[in-house]
């Protein structure tokens, strides 16, 4: 990281001594109150009984360099504080957020540096990381991309694309995305996934150890369709990888195949209401002896269909609190839902999504359900360059979660109220 820091910043100095450059700068401020309830945590007690209320402030700065059109150098940091309530800690940090080489010519463009990366459209890995990334402008609104990065902190990415832009806010593609692991990321992921979805009931826990190459080809498309706005993702996965775990001693190896599936249907109701159906599918499995193991299995993914089940812990810092970490879910998962935008004035937007959660492979005629979640978010822009919002999400657990006596845990929930304040 400190390498790649000097390097861009030596390559600034230069074009600002060689060039005739234009700096652009400027920031954000953001802050958040929160409170997290009845989450999933991997520590004793095993259960959902992670709660955590708090505070978190960053400081967002950015700068820029251009000498016109040829090469421009990008940098952005956080740096940020968190404060818990629970245990009165607190925790300053900063992180470099973006530091890369950004060159266009003609039809070709490329960064270099430490990026924003969205392999399999955010699916697969939604992530800044040290890459590389290179796009060739064809005909016809026509493009072919290339795209590399190191994850974690030596297991490398790749991934090639080819798609097309027919008109604003419409875009087709075909990618292909492979993933070699090099730091027993896998065995992390199931672990934490092994752990939640069988309730520290499940198979030869815990892994070490993981080794593997996955591959990804899939295709994704968003388009007009008269009135409806239609966005649709296929993955389809396939692969190998070696597990080791501690408990007992023993190793196994599996073919991985598997599939993602993510599709919405939006129509405007009126001027301001819009609403929107959407199914998201991920395949899962049962673990057992046979050397197959059907789980979807993305190294750095980014899901918003639903703000807790589907997606990471809020926040800064641990996310060792989660109800579904990273949405690896051993069994998969099928969500319909639906979701409704209303936005009463040009400054006022409200959005309201609930989802159904299903396991797609089920372990018995007794656990069916995971749950159903809905979200609200609310946001009101002050002036064009500050913002408020307020969250408040709930997810309810179904049967799959229920204890011995059918009891099921209490409702996990997420509240925030934050700002937002660019400059």
């Amino acid at each position: 990281m400190k390498i790649g820091f000097f390097f861009t910043l030596s390559l600034l100095f230069i074009a600002m001594h060689v060039y005739a450059v234009d700096l652009q700068y400027g920031g954000e401020i953001s802050g958040q109150m929160f409170s997290e309830q009845n989450y999933f945590s991997s520590e004793e007690p095993v259960g959902f009984t992670y709660d955590d209320t708090g505070n978190v402030i960053a400081v967002s700065p950015f700068a820029s360099i251009s000498n016109g059109r040829l090469l421009n150098l990008y940098l952005m940091g956080d740096i940020f504080w968190v404060h818990s309530f629970e245990d009165s800690s607190d925790e300053i940090d900063a992180e470099l957020v973006n530091a890369f080489v950004s060159l266009s010519k003609n039809r070709v463009s490329g960064n270099l540096g430490k990026q924003p990366f969205s392999f399999g459209r955010g699916f697969i890995v939604d992530s800044n990381e040290p890459g590389i990334s290179l796009e060739i402008g064809l005909q016809r609104s026509m493009y072919l991309r290339f795209q590399g990065a190191r994850v974690f902190d030596s297991s490398n990415i790749a991934s090639v694309g080819l798609g097309i832009v027919p008109g604003l806010f419409e875009k087709a593609e075909v990618f292909g995305v492979v993933f070699g692991d090099n730091d027993n990321a896998i065995a992390e992921t199931l672990n934490q996934s092994l752990g939640i979805i069988a309730l520290g009931e499940s198979w030869t826990l815990p892994l070490y150890k993981s080794s593997g190459t996955l591959f990804w080809i899939g295709c994704g498309a968003d388009m007009f369709a008269g009135d409806v706005y239609l966005t649709g993702t296929l993955i389809l996965q396939e692969g190998n990888i070696k597990l080791k775990s501690e408990s007992p001693d023993a190793s196994r190896e599996y073919s991985v195949p598997s599939f993602l599936i993510d599709v919405e249907a939006q129509y405007n109701l009126t001027q301001n209401i819009s609403s929107g159906l959407f199914l998201f599918v991920m395949k899962g499995d049962q673990p057992g002896s046979s050397g197959e193991l059907s789980v979807f299995i993305p190294p750095l993914p980014m899901n918003s269909r639903t703000a807790i089940f589907l997606n990471e812990k809020f926040g800064y810092g641990d996310s060792s609190g989660s109800v579904s970490a990273k949405w690896i879910s051993l069994a998969g998962v099928v969500a319909p839902g639906i979701k409704i935008d209303y936005t009463p004035t040009a400054r006022t937007a409200l959005q309201i999504s609930s989802a159904l959660l299903y396991p797609y492979a089920t372990p018995n005629s007794e656990r069916t359900f995971f749950g159903w979640e809905t979200d609200l978010t609310l946001t009101y822009e002050l002036t064009k360059n500050q913002k408020l919002y307020f969250e408040a999400d709930v997810f309810f657990h179904g049967n799959y979660y229920d204890d011995e006596n059918g009891d099921s845990p209490s409702a996990a929930s997420r509240f925030i109220l934050g700002y937002n304040i660019w400059f």
